[in-house]
């Protein structure tokens, strides 16, 4: 309260100032003289203050009779407020009865866009709830007031005077407060001020809370209109899924959106574009984070703590560097209430998102949802069209359609090549497509022409074999025609189609045998005096495996002759140093590549020892050739290797028309899986123990896990090989090996803390070697989620 001197001060000026309003002429004149100069003063303050409070409650009358808008109207409320009661500060909080809290837009001193607290919380809180208005000299000695906001903001609060503000039926709608006056503490004349304009303030609020929900029905309504006529001008579904986040994001005021659709056949959530991200396409599990429960589960979420949810992968800001906040995700559903996907809007830009934001995403996302299953319906029906063509294509046989008048309505590519027509990339393309059929096959073949008018007329399929024909090339070519009747579903004519198979082609094939296998293979096929068997023998080998890291990403948008003549220089390096240690090229796995060493014939003594140095030359050969390319403006190429040594057979695999020499087993299967793996431990040369028992100490390995790979119930305990042994180590490499190995040790006897501690040094050290921060997220996973004490250490590989 205010102090007594002060309460005194003002009572008196009060009660001057009151007793000399009534009087009139000379007894007003008699009364003024016979005050004393302190009474004089405290009159002339008081007259002062009531015409100041006069004039800013008329003022404030005016201008807030004049306004509808809410933020603007409290931003005029808080003005008029300061500069009446001659305060630092004033804020203005509204009463939301259904969520149960006091909530502003506009708070002077505070940078947020929007407050929101529980409606008994702190000093206004219990203001509108009580309806009693709180004057306190030191609000550091209330029991109400909670000092970790000055903390927050730097602000010292000292003084503070708290009123409702009542509607017109007496109801509690806001609370007004003033912070610091200026000038000593807050006078019972400045409450019974603030009383008065609360009571002017209550109506103009009511105005302006109706026009804000007038005005938001409004914009949701004229929002859903322009949303529809946006969706309903695309069938493309890439497009009409940017059309959608692009919406959301604008009209409920977020910074991002994504919207993923449910792939049930694989059982992902997917989507071709998602805003912040420059990946072409996302996939990922169906159960898996919120996006994956709102789809599972049909319900929606509404998440004020993204930090705080335990659904929330906290990888993905940490990959980006953005910072996710709030989340609203809800399920999109078709005409029957099956899910389609989700859409989900991040970071509102104004405080959390709220139930009229849900009702709003909602009301997009229903309308989503048609406009989605038409466009899925669409991409199904052109896939599906597609697809047919693709076939039609690829066929090597000439394949015609002829619509009821004689016109030709399609033809494939080997139509074309077989009547010497200019080629064509699709079937509605084709040169020959319009004309009439008479004029192609007239001049082509007459017994063609008149095998169309004779099914034509019965309605029975004709086939004929070694018809003769001439190109419009005039080439003669000989060819076999079958001609069947076009029908629709329910049995109408629709035309007729004609296949054609050039049957003059000649076939031949030019071929080395060296080019497609090994030249051992080739020598051994070629001098053998016994007829070539399906079968093979159990013999033991090690496997070498090769690929290309990111190969789709690296031909990329690249011409396929570039890809072509990049893979052919490529390989000339890789082959050539497999067969310089005796390896055999078993084949080509589109950029991989499959090696053996000791096939046909075993080598057991050296035969791993080679596998191993042809990995490393491999290496040392692609950073030549990736020299190279560097002086050519090209991208660099990263490889990962995978070793493995053991029994497999080796021999004929296949048919008795196509065979062809391999080797097949479980040393096969692993090699190819330690290839997979090389990118989750960011190794380059990774080998099986199977391997290592065999080299000995040749090679400079660490130990990188013990793992059971995808189909196999055996685990293994895989190592990267570094170098070759013999020249000292580097002091670089003798360091990673040596905080590798205690890290790693400290890791097997579960001592979390430290392989922790040991595994993050490795990290500041080595930043580039991906296997320390492997173990890290690993040991501090198990810190959080300790093993069973059955453990034992071995790490499930998911993928192949």
């Amino acid at each position: 309260m205010a102090s007594e001197a002060e309460t005194g001060k003002s009572v008196r000026g009060s009660d001057l100032l009151a007793s000399l309003i009534d009087l009139e002429g000379e007894r007003l004149d008699v009364a003024v003289r016979g005050l004393s100069p302190d009474q004089m003063g405290s009159a002339l303050q008081e007259a002062a203050r009531a015409q100041r409070e006069q004039a800013v409650l008329l003022e404030a009358a005016e201008s807030l009779g004049s306004q509808l808008e809410l933020v603007p109207l409290i931003e005029k409320i808080l003005q008029r407020t300061t500069s009446l009661l001659q305060a630092d500060r004033a804020s203005l909080f509204l009463v939301d009865r259904e969520k149960g809290e006091l909530w502003s837009k506009v708070a002077q001193g505070v940078d947020t866009e929007e407050i929101r607290f529980p409606l008994n919380q702190g000093i206004a809180g219990h203001v509108a709830s009580t309806g009693e208005s709180l004057n306190i000299a030191d609000v550091y000695e209330h029991p109400l007031f909670n000092p970790e906001f000055d903390q927050k903001t730097g602000y010292r609060t000292r003084s503070m005077l708290c009123v409702p503000v009542r509607s017109k039926e007496g109801d509690v709608v806001g609370v007004v407060s003033v912070i610091n006056r200026k000038q000593g503490t807050f006078t019972d004349d400045d409450q019974a001020a603030l009383q008065r304009f609360g009571v002017m303030l209550g109506v103009a609020l009511q105005n302006a809370v109706l026009y804000e929900q007038v005005r938001a029905k409004q914009q949701e309504v004229s929002t859903l209109l322009e949303v529809s006529s946006a969706l309903s001008r695309t069938l493309d579904l890439a497009t009409l899924i940017q059309t959608v986040m692009r919406k959301a994001s604008e009209i409920i005021g977020a910074e991002r959106s994504s919207l993923f659709l449910i792939d049930r056949a694989s059982g992902e959530l997917w989507s071709k574009v998602a805003q912040g991200m420059d990946t072409a396409e996302i996939r990922f599990p169906l159960k898996q984070g919120i996006a994956g429960h709102v789809a599972t589960t049909g319900e929606t979420l509404n998440i004020a703590d993204a930090y705080a949810h335990p659904l929330f992968n906290q990888e993905v800001d940490q990959k980006t560097g953005y910072r996710t906040r709030t989340i609203l995700c809800m399920p999109i559903r078709n005409t029957t209430g099956q899910v389609l996907g989700v859409t989900q809007v991040i970071n509102k830009r104004a405080g959390r998102f709220t139930e009229a934001d849900e009702h709003l995403l909602g009301a997009i996302s229903a309308q989503a949802a048609v406009a989605i299953d038409n466009a899925q319906l669409y991409e199904r029906v052109r896939g599906m069209k597609a697809y047919l063509e693709n076939i039609l294509q690829s066929l090597s046989n000439g394949v015609l359609t002829v619509d009821g008048g004689g016109k030709l309505t399609s033809a494939n590519t080997a139509s074309s090549r077989i009547l010497g027509a200019a080629p064509s990339a699709t079937v509605e393309d084709n040169t020959l497509v319009g004309r009439p059929a008479a004029d192609v096959l007239g001049a082509a073949s007459g017994e063609l022409l008149d095998a169309l008018a004779q099914v034509q007329r019965t309605g029975s399929a004709f086939l004929g074999y070694d018809l003769p024909c001439r190109n419009d090339q005039g080439k003669d070519l000989t060819v076999n025609a079958n001609v069947v009747p076009l029908r629709d579903a329910s049995g109408d004519g629709q035309g007729l189609v004609l296949v054609m198979e050039d049957i003059t082609r000649e076939k031949r094939v030019k071929s080395s045998l060296s080019r497609y296998m090994s030249r051992e293979v080739a020598d051994r096929l070629l001098h053998e005096d016994a007829e070539l068997a399906l079968g093979g023998v159990r013999q033991e080998a090690s496997i070498l495996f090769s690929d290309i890291r990111s190969y789709t990403t690296l031909t990329e948008g690249a011409d396929a002759h570039d890809i072509v003549e990049m893979l052919n220089e490529y390989f000339s390096y890789m082959v050539d140093v497999i067969f310089k240690y005796g390896g055999i090229l078993d084949k080509f796995i589109g950029d991989a590549i499959m090696a053996v060493f000791g096939a046909p014939f075993a080598r057991p003594d050296t035969d791993p020892v080679n596998a191993v140095a042809t990995a490393l030359e491999m290496q040392a050969q692609l950073a030549a050739y990736n020299q190279q390319r560097k002086q050519r403006g090209q991208k660099a190429i990263d490889t990962g290797l995978g070793i493995s040594t053991g029994l497999v057979i080796c021999g004929n695999i296949g048919s008795e028309k196509r065979m062809e020499y391999t080797a097949i087993g479980d040393a096969v299967n692993l090699a190819s899986r330690l290839e997979g793996a090389t990118k989750q431990y960011g190794a380059h040369i990774m080998i099986s123990e199977y391997t290592l028992a065999k080299i000995g100490r040749r090679f400079v390995s660490r130990e990188l896990d013990r793992i059971r790979v995808k189909g196999k119930q055996m685990p293994v305990r895989i190592y990267e090989v570094l170098a070759e042994a013999g020249p000292p180590l580097k002091p670089e490499m003798a360091r990673l090996l040596d905080v590798h190995d205690r890290a790693l040790i400290q890791y097997k006897e579960r001592n979390w803390k430290e392989a922790l501690a040991l595994f993050r040094a490795g990290q500041e050290a080595f930043p580039l070697d991906m296997t320390f921060d492997l173990y890290a997220r690993r040991c501090q996973y198990f810190m959080e989620t300790p093993p069973a004490p059955d453990w034992d250490g071995v790490y499930d590989m998911k993928d192949k």
